[in-house]
C-alpha cells in the first residue's frame, strides 16, 4: 500500500495519476476535509480509499496499518507561504510530519516527502548541505527545521528509505485550486486570456521590473523525480528538484503571452515589444513582502545528478506549449475581456 498526503494538492494529484496509471492501486489518499471534498484525479476510474490527515494519523499510530504500508509520499502542508500565523504551520508542517517520520522509521516505512526551495532564501545554486538560517518565512523555517530532523536520522543509519525533495517552483496541470498561490505560469495565462495583458511585480531590492528570477520546474519533471526514488528505495538523502537554471518573470511572460498570441494566429512579441503595446506592464512591489520574498531562486542539481537520475528537464518553452495545449483543450484561447485581471501573481517557492 502507498499512502499519498496532501492527495488533493497540485502534487499529490499528479502523483496518484501516475501511481494509478503505473498499475498501482492499493492508494489511500490523505488530506484536509476541504480537500477530500474537492478531490478527483483525471485518470483514477474507481474509488480509493481517503482519509482525513487526523483521522489517518490517529490509525497510524495506534498501529492499524502495521505492516501494510510500502512507503509514505508526504506533500501535505498549508503551502501559503504568507501566513504568519506560527502555531498553525508548527502543529501541521512540522509537528505532523515529525510524527510521520518518528513512525517511519520505527517500522521500517519508506517516506518521500516535500521539502521546498523557500529553505534557502536569497540564495541561490547552494548544496543540500548549505541551509543555514537563510529562511525568510515562517512557512520556510519550518520547512528547514523538519529536514534538520531527518539529516539526524539519515547520520544514524537505521531506517528504511528517507528521502526529501525541494521542490522549485512548479507549474502544469492541476493547480486550479492553488488561486493566489497557483504558479506564476498558470496565473499569467489566466491574466492574458481574460484582459490581453499581464502584470508583473515593478523593481524591488534591486531587480529591474520584472527581473525577478526563478527556476521553474515542470510538473511531468516533478512526477518523474518521485517515479524515480519510489524505483530506487536504496537511495536516501535530501535533493533540490528544479532545472537547474533561472528565468527572469519576463521572460515567463513573454514565453506564455505568444504561445497566447501564436493560438491567435499573431506573431511573437519581444519582451521590449509587449511593454510598448501594454502586453506586460509592471506594478508596484508590495511592500509587505520586500522582507520575506525570494528574488532569485536556481537549483544546484548535482546530488540529484550523482544519485543516477539522468532525466532531461523540460525547457520554460517547451513547458509552456504543453501547458497551453492542456488549458485550452480542444479549443482556441479566447480573450473574455470582460473578467477581471488577478492582481496577485504568487511566485513564492
Amino acid at each position: 500500500m502507498i499512502v499519498v498526503t496532501g492527495a488533493a494538492g497540485f502534487i499529490g494529484r499528479n502523483t496518484i495519476d501516475h501511481l494509478y496509471s503505473s498499475g498501482i492501486e492499493r492508494i489511500v489518499a490523505v488530506d484536509t476535509q476541504g480537500g477530500l471534498e474537492r478531490f478527483t484525479t483525471t485518470k483514477v476510474d474507481v474509488s480509493i480509499k481517503t482519509l482525513d490527515q487526523i483521522s489517518f494519523i490517529k490509525r497510524l499510530e495506534a498501529g492499524e496499518y502495521r505492516g501494510k504500508i510500502e512507503l509514505i509520499y508526504h506533500f501535505g502542508a498549508i503551502t501559503d507561504t504568507l501566513v504568519r500565523d506560527e502555531n498553525i504551520i508548527l502543529d501541521y508542517n512540522f509537528n505532523y510530519s515529525k510524527r510521520l517520520l518518528k513512525y517511519c522509521v520505527a517500522n521500517h516505512v519508506r517516506l518521500i516527502y516535500a521539502s521546498s526551495a523557500s529553505v534557502y532564501g536569497n540564495q541561490i545554486r547552494l548544496k543540500e548541505g548549505e541551509v543555514g538560517t537563510r529562511a525568510l518565512n515562517v512557512y520556510a523555517h519550518y520547512k528547514s527545521q523538519f529536514d534538520l530532523c531527518v539529516i539526524k536520522v539519515l547520520s544514524e543509519d537505521k531506517y528504511a528509505q528517507v528521502v526529501g525533495l525541494r521542490y522549485f517552483n512548479v507549474y502544469g496541470s492541476g493547480e486550479v485550486h492553488k488561486g493566489r498561490m497557483a504558479s506564476m505560469v498558470h496565473q499569467l495565462f489566466q491574466q492574458y486570456i481574460a484582459s490581453g495583458s499581464v502584470s508583473l511585480f515593478g523593481a524591488s531590492h534591486g531587480c529591474v521590473a520584472g527581473e525577478q528570477r526563478r527556476d521553474f520546474v515542470y510538473i511531468d519533471d516533478v512526477i518523474a523525480v518521485n517515479e524515480y526514488f519510489l524505483s530506487n528505495q536504496e537511495i536516501s538523502g535530501i535533493y533540490n528538484i528544479g532545472t537547474g537554471s533561472s528565468r527572469s518573470f519576463n521572460e515567463v511572460a513573454a514565453e506564455v503571452v505568444n504561445y497566447c498570441r501564436s493560438q491567435l494566429g499573431q506573431s511573437d512579441r519581444s519582451i521590449d515589444q509587449l511593454v510598448a503595446d501594454g502586453g506586460i506592464h509592471y506594478r508596484p512591489f508590495p511592500r509587505e513582502l520586500e522582507r520575506h520574498y525570494q528574488y532569485h531562486t536556481e537549483a544546484n542539481i548535482e546530488s540529484l545528478r550523482e544519485s543516477g537520475f539522468c532525466h532531461e528537464f523540460c525547457q520554460l518553452d517547451e513547458g509552456v506549449k504543453r501547458f497551453g495545449q492542456i488549458l485550452q483543450g480542444s479549443e482556441k484561447l479566447t480573450r473574455a475581456s470582460n473578467n477581471p485581471i488577478d492582481p496577485m501573481v504568487a511566485a513564492q517557492a
